[in-house]
């Protein structure tokens, strides 16, 4: 499945929305792809002042969905430092519990390890302690309405 979209920044925004919310249905034998057409251009109007052999051209070079997710998410983010590898992979957590693409899934992995220097191990520990983490926040969420419902049956 290849996804065109006009290459301005509401292009970019719909593509990013269409990633979410297709992840679920990437599976390893059905890829995703992204196209971006130059500013100004939909498909129609890039063939008439093209061609049809140029806009075949862009399709196959079209981008995977891992790499479009990682020149997404590292457009304003270089990784040099551990709080930014730190944000990316806050930012990549919700992206990976969505894939149902076993294969997929690790390969990616792997290349978000090589991205950051870290193994897959370490990646799988971090987001685990991640997932821990907003557990956590969520429970004593949780406690703090029910004590305060309680407080507040209490002084009504």
């Amino acid at each position: 499945i290849i996804f065109c979209f006009d290459g301005d920044n509401a292009g970019r925004a719909a593509a990013w929305r269409a990633m979410n919310n297709s992840l679920i249905s990437v599976t390893d034998a059905i890829q995703l792809k992204f196209l971006f057409l130059p500013d100004g251009h939909d498909p129609d109007s890039f063939v008439r002042q093209n061609s049809t052999k140029d806009f075949e051209l862009l399709v196959k070079q079209s981008t995977p969905l891992t790499e479009y997710i990682i020149k997404y998410l590292t457009k304003n983010n270089d990784l040099v430092t551990s709080e930014k590898k730190v944000k990316f992979l806050n930012e990549i957590r919700p992206i990976l519990k969505e894939m149902n693409a076993p294969k997929l899934l690790l390969l990616f992995k792997k290349r978000i390890s090589e991205l950051i220097n870290l193994d897959i191990e370490e990646i799988d520990q971090i987001l685990n302690a991640l997932e821990r983490e907003e557990k956590e926040v969520q429970e004593d969420l949780q406690k703090k309405k029910v004590i305060g419902g309680e407080k507040l049956l209490k002084d009504w």
